[in-house]
């Protein structure tokens, strides 16, 4: 089966190359590394397929390469691309490939590169030794290959630092990303992809909006609209179970452990569970009785968390920490701050107080209720009655409201 047709100036789309060959999955990978795909990437990956349509696999690269006298002197020809690191690590990371296949000369090159891929361990790039290839690198070639997991890039880490406050390692970020994405239920692949095009593509794929659109590939397990908005929503309670997450996985990354740690709880605590039970037995009124609206609802429910949607674009969470208790209003949509402002105009100040709590990534208002929380057992009553309360007027005033 030959190569997908191509047409001169039809940008490719960078997570579709899961169907291309393998040589071209190595040189998208290469030049990715520190730029822009749009910009740099693109264009001279569409230039090489036009230019070499029967290099079919990763040792036809090769010869190409040998027939040059420095991988310099290729990638400046070929990729028309001055840059001596890059073209040290792409014929680097082609020979390393190239050995991949040899071990396996009866099987299809494909079938066996994306075998490795799935089997590949991130602890496994370092025994590479290929310098400026780093996790980052590593894992996207998997990706590119067809494993289904996440590359600490610069966009990814800076999505986890600002959610977490706090610096983050790019292993740590990975495995953040890979247990909460497998808690929640959804592909890492597609929650690598979200940050991806929130970080790299807000412009172009916002429309002047807040809305982030799945690539082809991530997309087509989302046929509709509303399907695509819960694979969102999907990406933002993975960000969520982050937060707790990083728990159990930070002291693991500081110990060195380079794999998820086999102690994380299926239920992070089950007094949360508890304290819940009454309000979703319907002790204090139907709107939040019921099963708890949740993609995982033990690791959201006993992690301190029960919510109830609004609206499609609006989200209500009940908040139980230590010592306090809030609700907090998630907003999602196209344009999440602007939908925020024109909702908070039904809680005039100073009848409500409340607080903007946005990240980089999240648009959300928080409404203190009290300084009381999960270790103040004999107050709970007087928790779930305040936050029953206060829950019901924010959601009957949003609901009924014209906005």
């Amino acid at each position: 089966m030959g190569l997908p047709y191509y047409t001169k100036g039809v940008l490719l789309k960078p997570q579709t190359f899961i169907i291309f060959r393998t040589h071209v999955k190595v040189i998208h990978c290469v030049l990715s590394l520190r730029a822009s795909y749009d910009k740099v990437v693109a264009p001279r990956l569409e230039d090489f397929i036009l230019t070499h349509p029967n290099i079919k696999r990763a040792a036809e690269l090769a010869d190409l390469m040998a027939g040059y006298s420095t991988p310099h002197a290729f990638i400046t020809s070929e990729l028309n691309y001055d840059s001596e690191w890059k073209a040290r690590i792409l014929q680097s990371v082609v020979g390393y490939v190239c050995k991949i296949v040899e071990e396996a000369p009866t099987v299809p090159e494909e079938e066996v590169l994306k075998l490795w891929a799935i089997r590949a361990k991130p602890q496994e790039c370092d025994s590479l030794k290929i310098k400026g290839f780093k996790l980052a690198g590593f894992q996207y070639l998997r990706m590119l290959f067809g494993a289904d997991t996440a590359k600490p890039d610069v966009h990814i880490i800076r999505f986890l630092s600002d959610i977490l406050e706090r610096d983050v390692l790019d292993i740590e970020a990975l495995l953040l990303l890979e247990a909460s994405s497998k808690r929640v239920g959804v592909s890492v692949r597609a929650v690598d992809n979200y940050i991806w095009k929130r970080g790299a593509r807000v412009d172009q794929n916002a429309d002047e909006t807040n809305t982030v659109r799945l690539d082809p590939d991530v997309a087509v397990a989302f046929p509709t609209e509303e399907a695509a908005n819960e694979a969102l929503r999907f990406a933002l309670r993975v960000m969520e179970d982050v937060k707790c997450l990083t728990h159990y996985i930070t002291p693991a990354v500081e110990d060195n452990q380079v794999e998820e740690p086999k102690d994380i709880p299926e239920e992070f605590n089950t007094e949360y569970s508890e304290c819940w039970s009454p309000i979703l037995q319907g002790e204090l009124g139907e709107l939040f009785a019921g099963e708890p609206e949740s993609i995982n609802k033990k690791s959201w429910m006993n992690a301190g968390w029960m919510g109830k949607s609004i609206r499609d674009d609006i989200r209500l969470w009940f908040k139980l920490n230590s010592r306090d208790c809030y609700i907090e209003l998630y907003f999602y949509g196209t344009n999440p701050p602007e939908s925020r402002n024109e909702v908070m105009t039904l809680f005039p100040t100073p009848d409500y107080s409340y607080e903007n709590t946005d990240t980089s990534s999240e648009t959300k208002v928080k409404f203190p209720v009290l300084n009381k929380g999960k270790n103040d057992r004999d107050d709970w009553d007087e928790i779930r009655e305040k936050l029953v309360a206060m829950g019901t007027d924010i959601y009957n005033k949003i609901n009924e409201s014209d906005l």
